[in-house]
């Protein structure tokens, strides 16, 4: 069953009896095909009524009234029962088949419907028919319903990864850089425990661009960014593109001699990378100039001033000839909070 399948789909049921005819012959019928949901009536070839199986067995239950109507024409019955028809179109659909059904009176619930086919031939269609088929859409729709939220939270999940990622490197983007820097700040002042920042700045990359073209030099920065990123899985932490060439490491839980370590152990990787730069002052291929900053996050500075201390030091490296780290505590010989 289709959303959008019409009552013509479903079993109808096509037996035709003149109101003139005895009941015997709607009796032996009835009997016949206990399926049957009841009779289409008609008078000189032209649409009466119906009567209803369950009705007309009602009737027919009363004390002599087998004896005495059986004898008597079916219009003459047809005139007790007060059969109201609901006639419906070949192309009525089955949910709005099934709500014209249900709003008849409480008498009138059970009994068959009149389904138009032409303007000489209808057909009946059992109301329980009806409900079974309505009930099988709802499951069908209720299954698309489910099936439609399953791919819209994926396509959700896509989209919130796709904005939480930046396009060239596949590292966080600075949106979730910034976040989760807030977050591990806010954790660090209240277990006390050291955050680390790491920013690492590619070493001569506008004359690499110039010499090799900015499609190499995007090609560059992915592979620079995957191997950072590979190094700083094995401490934890988040890797992000934080500028154009510049890419930024926090590291929870971690001092200055910590993350001093992995930024050594970084710039290793980068080197054994051996991506030529015929651009470079300081060696043939890529390297990394790095700076770090540590603090036990508290109330008397802010996230503002340890990024500022990372981006001296990565500064300071640059001055110091390129292709080391610097650590500020270490080199300027005070605290971030100063």
């Amino acid at each position: 069953m289709k959303i959008d399948s019409t009552i013509e789909e479903l079993s109808l049921y096509n037996y035709w009896v003149d109101i003139s005819e005895p009941a015997t012959r709607v009796n032996k019928k009835f009997k016949e095909n206990p399926n049957l949901p009841g009779v289409i009536l008609t008078k000189e070839r032209k649409l009466v009524g119906l009567v209803s199986q369950k009705k007309f067995w009602q009737y027919m239950s009363r004390p002599f009234s087998i004896s005495l109507s059986s004898q008597r024409s079916i219009e003459y019955i047809h005139k007790f029962i007060e059969d109201r028809t609901l006639i419906l179109s070949r192309n009525t659909t089955i949910i709005e088949a099934a709500k014209k059904s249900l709003q008849r009176p409480a008498q009138q619930l059970q009994d068959p419907i009149i389904v138009k086919i032409t303007e000489q031939q209808y057909k009946l269609l059992d109301v329980r028919q009806l409900l079974i088929a309505q009930a099988k859409i709802y499951e069908t729709t209720n299954l698309i319903i489910i099936d439609l939220y399953k791919n819209l939270q994926k396509a959700n999940q896509k989209l919130k990864l796709f904005s939480s990622i930046d396009g060239l490197t596949n590292l966080s983007n600075t949106r979730i850089f910034k976040e989760y820097l807030e977050r591990e700040w806010k954790l660090g002042i209240k277990e006390r425990k050291h955050l680390a920042l790491i920013l690492c700045d590619l070493d001569y990359f506008g004359r690499y661009n110039q010499i090799y073209g900015h499609l190499a030099g995007d090609d560059c920065l992915r592979k620079i960014a995957k191997a950072i990123e590979k190094s700083v899985k094995v401490s934890g932490g988040l890797t992000s593109r934080y500028r154009d060439d510049e890419i930024a490491i926090i590291l929870p839980n971690t001092n200055d001699d910590r993350a001093t370590i992995l930024a050594e152990n970084i710039s290793k990787n980068i080197r054994e990378l051996a991506i030529l730069n015929q651009g470079s002052k300081v060696s043939e291929y890529i390297t990394l100039s790095i700076g770090i900053a540590s603090i036990i996050p508290n109330d008397k500075t802010t996230i503002e001033k340890l990024l500022l201390a990372a981006e001296r030091s990565v500064c300071k490296a640059k001055r110091s000839g390129r292709n080391c780290q610097i650590v500020f505590n270490k080199v300027y010989g005070r605290a971030v909070v100063l």
